[in-house]
């Protein structure tokens, strides 16, 4: 039975006067972090001062919105966790927690929110009952509400909520355009509308989305390239705060970011991170990580157009400046100050990344490192290059073969051929695998008349892969069992390891293609084995390269032909196309592209053909021929890390130990795929050797 004495004895906390505290106080005082990772006991924001502005500004009523780009390992959660203590313990409304996806909710909601309330006895007794705690919405005595939601168009709009927090913006998709109607931040801001200066929009994240101009010549001082979407967009329309420190030596004030760190080159990575020292921009002083703790404690942000001068202890405008005026504080950290992080780890990171990008042409290890280590937006090296046919020719090369007779150098190891289907033809184009890791363009031919077909005169018919089996059937002879020579003039012959196909195009393509393979399965040549079809996959998110048996299940076209037994490559073409465009930009051995001298222009002209458009995707808006550029696109999905399956050899080119080669890249002398034509017309996934027409004609045709 309830008494007086239990109801007055519940309703003293209501009648006590509400605490005074901001976001980092709360946090102070009732966020425990006993038991995550290697953080201890109570939060304590002189371990992450940068931290300390942001999150007073949380309860600012000259604000709107609060925006913070920084890299991971900086402690951006602390802001939001103490955010809700405030709100909780000091000034209760209703409050909507965002995370990326549903799932990465619900971790928040039964990770750091469950632990953090488990830990603190005012927290867990706020709460107003075990019924009304669940994962993605709490109730509490005092009558607020704490949402813990993912963006969808439900969630951001119809209703009304005085304080909004955005976890992770630029992670994922989920934030970019939710329910067709927008990004989340502007639909976030408009809920809160309703409160006018007391609502308030807390949004923080690691830039994601790639730098569109790559030549962007800021306008003032702390203005960040201009990006239609993400952190970063949101940032420039802020005041543009950015975070500085006191030289210990000139005691100059500068931004402490990533292009100030020194560190030794070294072919061993570790031992040039372990030197890695920060140098003062005013007077070259060296700063190592053992003082950044001290150097954060004394740092201060600075707003746009605005100066530090650490010695007068005050910030001036600068000379015939306005300081940007905005709703939105907008505070961008880069990765030096980062409590977290350990820059020895940053440098190790970034110069694997690189050597990897030089290696492989990849870029994602290397955008990651930008992106979440040195909390910077990535620039493309796609974007950087200007390329043009003329420069591409320049750099042609002379090993003795001819356009009548294409010779395979003498660092060559292997022979990979290309098709890609035409309404009419094949489009073909080899490549060689060389010592070390280049990449060489061998020859190039089109096949377009048929050897079955003919008209009433009896002219060959022209090949149409999308009606006539017959016509996959030349591929066997025509380029399966092609052989070249040699160039070293010994008579012998190498022979084409894998050809790689495309598998789409126009009506009947796709059945037809599936239906050629497995006629190679069944007969006793074993040329399925060396027969592998590709198709693209329009996720950008996608792996560069996933195997999969294609079926009824991963489908839509119910009329390809796909059965789940015919196993294909699926290509994130976008991924492979930058890879391609830095392979072409290199210069120097070890993974660059090359090509014969007798090769004809349209092949440049081809190379040009695509360009990378402002949201990241390769587009031809000239819609000129692109067929070399794309058959290099397959050649790299053949010889890529990950596919581990199938009946194909499996190459990954990129790893190769060249001292100790795999069977496929033995010497001439000991490849299996290398003959003597002198002895024998024949060998071992030979045929005949018979070319279609010369790469002129297809040249001549193509243009």
């Amino acid at each position: 039975m309830t008494t007086l004495e239990r109801l007055l004895v519940s309703s003293v906390d209501s009648l006590r006067p509400p605490e005074r505290l901001n976001a980092w106080q709360a946090a102070e005082k009732y966020w425990h972090l006993s038991g995550i990772g290697s953080r201890k006991g109570r939060y304590c924001i002189d371990s992450t001062p940068y931290l300390r502005e942001p999150m007073e500004v949380l309860d600012s009523l000259e604000y709107r919105a609060m925006c913070f780009v920084g890299p991971a390992r900086t402690g951006k959660s602390a802001m939001a966790m103490g955010w809700i203590c405030k709100t909780v313990m000091c000034d209760p409304t209703d409050m909507r927690v965002f995370n990326m996806t549903q799932d990465s909710a619900k971790d928040l909601s039964k990770g750091d929110i469950k632990r953090m309330f488990e830990r603190e006895p005012a927290l867990k007794n706020a709460l107003r009952s075990n019924q009304d705690d669940n994962v993605h919405d709490k109730y509490f005595k005092n009558g607020m509400r704490l949402l813990i939601k993912w963006p969808s168009i439900t969630e951001l709009s119809g209703n009304t909520t005085q304080r909004i927090w955005l976890f992770d913006y630029d992670r994922g998709d989920g934030y970019k355009n939710v329910g067709g109607e927008g990004p989340a931040f502007p639909l976030a801001r408009k809920r809160t509308q309703t409160y006018g200066r007391f609502g308030m929009v807390g949004v923080e994240s690691s830039p994601g989305v790639d730098v569109e101009d790559p030549k962007f010549i800021p306008e003032t001082p702390h203005q960040a390239p201009p990006i239609k979407t993400g952190i970063i967009s949101i940032y420039n329309q802020g005041d543009r705060r950015r975070f500085y420190w006191e030289c210990p030596q000139c005691h100059g004030a500068f931004e402490p970011d990533w292009p100030l760190f020194s560190y030794p080159q070294s072919e061993d990575p570790m031992e040039s991170a372990e030197q890695v020292v920060l140098v003062c921009p005013h007077c070259g002083f060296w700063i190592t990580q053992s003082m950044r703790d001290e150097l954060n404690l004394g740092g201060t942000w600075v707003r746009d157009n605005m100066v530090w001068i650490p010695e007068e202890k005050k910030i001036v405008v600068l000379n015939g400046r306005k300081p940007i005026r905005s709703d939105i504080a907008s505070f961008w950290m880069k990765s030096p100050p980062a409590f977290f992080a350990s820059w020895k780890e940053l440098v190790l990171r970034y110069i694997q990344a690189e050597r990897h990008l030089n290696e492989t042409g990849e870029e994602g290890p290397l955008k990651t490192v930008f992106n979440l280590d040195l909390g910077l937006p990535y620039v493309s090296r796609a974007r950087v290059s200007d390329r043009v046919p003329e420069e591409l020719k320049d750099r042609a090369e002379n090993w003795g073969a001819t356009e009548e007779v294409p010779t395979v150098p003498e660092d060559v190891r292997a022979l990979i051929a290309c098709v890609d289907v035409q309404a009419r033809s094949f489009v073909v184009q080899v490549h060689g695998i060389a010592v070390g890791g280049d990449i060489v363009v061998i020859d190039g031919f089109k096949i377009r008349k048929s050897k079955t077909r003919f008209d009433k005169d009896g002219d060959p018919l022209p090949i149409e892969p999308g009606s006539y089996s017959e016509d996959w059937d030349q591929l066997i002879e025509d380029v399966i069992e092609r052989s070249y020579p040699l160039g070293d003039g010994s008579g012998r012959k190498m022979s084409i390891m894998l050809t790689v196909s495309d598998s789409q195009g126009q009506t009947g393509v796709a059945p037809q293609a599936l239906e050629f393979w497995r006629r190679l399965r069944k007969s006793e040549e074993g040329h399925h084995r060396r027969f592998a079809l590709v198709k693209g996959t329009p996720n950008r998110q996608a792996p560069m390269v996933k195997f999969d048996y294609p079926g009824e299940t991963v489908r839509k076209d119910r009329n390809s032909g796909a059965r789940g037994d015919v196993p294909m490559l699926f290509l994130n073409s976008n991924k492979l196309k930058d890879q391609l465009s830095n392979l072409l930009g290199r210069t120097e051995p070890g993974g660059m592209i090359r090509w014969p001298d007798w090769i004809p222009d349209w092949f440049y002209t081809q190379l040009c053909a695509e360009v990378r458009s402002d949201d990241g995707k390769w587009e031809n808006p000239r819609k000129r021929r692109n067929e070399s550029w794309d058959l290099l696109c397959y050649f790299l999905a053949a010889v890529q890390k990950g596919r581990d399956s199938g009946p194909w050899p499996t190459l990954r080119m990129f790893e190769v130990d060249w001292e100790s080669p795999p069977a496929w890249a033995k010497p001439w002398t000991r490849n299996d795929f290398v003959f003597d034509s002198t002895k024998r017309e024949t060998a071992k996934f030979v045929g005949k050797k018979k070319r279609t027409s010369s790469l002129r004609s297809l040249g001549e045709n193509l243009a």
